[in-house]
């Protein structure tokens, strides 16, 4: 279901938690929505590094429109998650943010959540941070940021046993780099997806860590990689908001889900070995060693 389809279907309401909105598209979709009777509220982050204006030209949009908008709270460093819920029936937990970029040319997940007890979580979540009072707990499948994702991603990294699929913007923490490089010399086959170095490189060492113990690095040139997915053992799936930076696992409000639908996983999988075929492999000392040998 395309996003647009998915904000026009609403009749009642309609929950937004975003950390980048400047779709003029979605912009116009959630004014419209509104018009038309349906209560629309948007939690934006106030400051999203390298954001310019947009936010703030969005929230004064849609402000005009009627919709209520709220500026994240100062709690977390920032509000990188992406979710949408409509009519407390239907929500989308997504990789992408809300910008006409990561609709067209990146590599983005949505997974639509219609699950009763998910669905209710995600309302707390959402009426906790629009009030900014203390979340209540939250129990899988829900990954959240601050809360329990650190936790959950490296037990999913520790309990494969034959594969790891991973698409990833970032890979800067240490304990989940050194979580993915356990695994690959475990003999679990690690691959990792993500886009071509540039400028400083701040992840250069982590990548190196998890090549030299077996790991696989593959950088694609197109679509850019924003996505945030973990595979695990192709039986289940992480799909969520969280990138691999303690910023993020332990400072940010991210959602993420787990995902153990069958035909959800093999359109993951089917994506990722397509994106697989066409990345160019990182070289590697591990590997030249291998190909030697």
């Amino acid at each position: 279901m395309e996003l647009p389809a998915l904000l026009r279907r609403a009749e009642h309401s309609i929950d937004v938690m975003v950390y980048l909105l400047t779709s003029q598209e979605v912009v116009r979709e959630l004014a419209a929505a509104q018009r038309r009777g349906v209560r629309v509220r948007v939690l934006l982050e106030e400051n999203p590094v390298g954001g310019g204006e947009g936010n703030r030209n969005a929230a004064q949009e849609l402000a005009a429109a009627g919709v209520a908008v709220r500026w994240s709270a100062p709690t977390f460093r920032f509000t990188h998650a992406k979710m949408i819920l409509v009519d407390g029936v239907r929500a989308a937990i997504m990789t992408l943010n809300l910008t006409a970029s990561s609709m067209r040319s990146n590599r983005e997940f949505v997974v639509i959540v219609e699950d009763s007890s998910v669905l209710r979580a995600l309302s707390e979540l959402f009426e906790s941070d629009w009030e900014r009072v203390p979340p209540p707990v939250f129990d899988l499948p829900l990954v959240i940021s601050p809360a329990n994702a650190r936790r959950v991603l490296h037990e999913l990294i520790v309990s494969a046993r034959h594969s790891l699929e991973i698409y990833v913007l970032s890979l800067e923490d240490d304990s989940i780099a050194a979580a993915l490089a356990a695994a690959a010399e475990r003999g679990v086959r690690v691959r990792i997806i993500t886009n071509p170095p540039t400028g400083s490189d701040g992840y250069a060492d982590e990548r190196a860590l998890v090549r030299a113990r077996g790991g696989f690095i593959g950088f694609l040139d197109f679509p850019n990689i924003h996505a945030k997915v973990v595979i695990i053992d192709g039986i289940r799936a992480f799909v969520g908001s969280q990138n691999f930076t303690a910023t993020s696992l332990d400072q940010n409000r991210e959602v993420g889900i787990l995902v153990a639908d069958p035909v959800a996983l093999q359109r993951l999988q089917q994506t990722f070995e397509s994106d697989w075929s066409q990345a160019t492999l990182e070289r590697s000392a591990a590997r030249r060693l291998l190909f030697a040998a």
